[in-house]
């Protein structure tokens, strides 16, 4: 997935908001995570865990970050898209 970085929050904790979905225009399912940011380090890798995917599947995102109140840093993610591994039968 595409990373982008949260600005805008300086002293809040940040948190990684992907929006998903099966129709790049009705992303309506959400996963979050907190972002730890470390400033010692000049990237952050953000991670969110996405549950109950489907096999074989298509899904589109997009990344945001917000602050606790779900306020947007008002830099939202372009719309990217991953296709989930298809499950090989039993023979």
């Amino acid at each position: 997935m595409n990373n982008k970085v949260g600005r805008g929050f300086r002293s809040a904790p940040l948190i990684t908001l992907v929006t998903f979905g099966t129709d790049p225009k009705d992303l309506s399912q959400m996963a979050k995570s907190p972002i730890r940011l470390n400033m010692a380090h000049p990237n952050t890798i953000f991670r969110v865990r996405v549950d109950g995917l489907m096999p074989g599947t298509t899904y589109y995102y997009t990344v945001d970050s917000t602050d606790p109140d779900s306020n947007s840093d008002g830099v939202k993610g372009t719309v990217n898209q991953f296709t989930t591994r298809q499950v090989e039968r039993s023979k």
